[in-house]
């Protein structure tokens, strides 16, 4: 009998093992599943007697099903499109609640909103959170049903400020151009498209501007709007660096559309950040003319050529000496310079 009840307690265990990998196969997509792992013990040993040493004998009774834990690393989250499904990163439970009022936790997320605007899980039960007054969460208070306003709107808020990090290349030909949009919204909350443009005008200059299509502007004064709310002349050294940005305030644009009760005031102007320094430039071989301090005849010639960067000229020099010069007595002073 303890022969053929050994072999079965592996079975039996196996048989549970398999079946739990089963269940992880078959809830590979249910929301909010964790996957069962199976640990395995040995049963009481049998004892039979002791060894000459005094070692006892002893004789396994078979294994058996210590555990079935639940794995809870993080699993992967995916946009849904739904606006009450829900995810956790990390660690952390949803708080819910049944019809009888016990407290359960899940890491389910996948909500939906019932007859009473209660937020609900698929099985009826309620999720649970901090009460909120004029938007402000009181953490202090105990958790309560999450019950959505319905037909509640949030006011929209208009744009106030616009902040932009780009990268202009200074290798571009003067001439070039460059243009990026960004979405904004008035009081009302339509969107509504702001872009900068910005032209080489020069080494290390360009101009820009800031414009948004003039039908989405109300006339002011009857006259209607040119589109354009700002533009400028960007400087930079030779680092790339911004150095002076020609103006500093964009007036606030008056939507079409918008209400008279919108919220007006001054847009600042986008910094600009992280441009790339400029590009060195050949330069052409320049002839200069100076009276040289230690030739009291006249004047000597300097010949520079080549490539050479804005601050860090590399000049050849060559000195040509006049073929003829009268005799002349120089200071100890005088010859050191010569």
């Amino acid at each position: 009998m303890p022969d053929f009840s050994i072999p079965l307690s592996g079975l039996t265990a196996e048989s549970t093992a398999l079946s739990a990998i089963a269940n992880n196969l078959s809830n590979q997509n249910t929301t909010g599943y964790k996957d069962t792992s199976v640990l395995f013990s040995d049963l009481f040993y049998q004892q039979l007697g002791t060894t000459g040493s005094g070692d006892p004998i002893q004789v396994g009774a078979g294994t058996q099903i210590s555990g079935m834990p639940s794995l809870f690393t993080q699993g992967s989250i995916s946009s849904t499109g739904v606006p009450t499904d829900v995810a956790i990163q990390g660690n952390g439970f949803f708080q819910v609640q049944d019809s009888s009022g016990n407290i359960e936790y899940t890491r389910a997320g996948d909500f939906s909103v019932d007859s009473n605007n209660y937020l609900v899980t698929p099985g009826g039960q309620q999720g649970l959170g901090y009460p909120a007054d004029n938007g402000v969460i009181n953490t202090g208070a105990g958790v309560v049903p999450v019950q959505l306003g319905a037909g509640t709107i949030s006011p929209p808020t208009a744009t106030a400020n616009v902040e932009l990090t780009a990268n202009l290349d200074a290798a571009s030909a003067i001439g070039a151009t460059y243009s990026t949009p960004v979405t904004i919204y008035d009081s009302l909350g339509a969107a509504h498209t702001l872009t900068y443009n910005f032209t080489n005008t020069g080494p290390n200059t360009w101009s820009y501007s800031l414009s948004i299509p003039p039908a989405d502007l109300n006339p002011v004064g009857n006259v209607p709007q040119t589109g354009v709310l700002a533009s400028g002349t960007l400087t930079f050294n030779g680092n790339g660096v911004l150095v002076g940005d020609g103006t500093g305030i964009a007036g606030a644009p008056v939507y079409g559309g918008a209400s008279p009760l919108r919220r007006e005031g001054q847009r600042s102007l986008p910094e600009i950040r992280s441009l790339s320094p400029p590009t060195p430039r050949p330069l052409s071989a320049t002839r200069r003319r100076f009276p040289s301090p230690a030739s009291p005849t006249g004047p000597r010639t300097r010949l520079s050529t080549g490539t050479c960067s804005p601050r860090e000229p590399r000049r050849s020099r060559r000195w040509r000496r006049p073929a003829a010069r009268p005799p002349t007595t120089r200071t100890a002073a005088a010859a050191a310079r010569w």
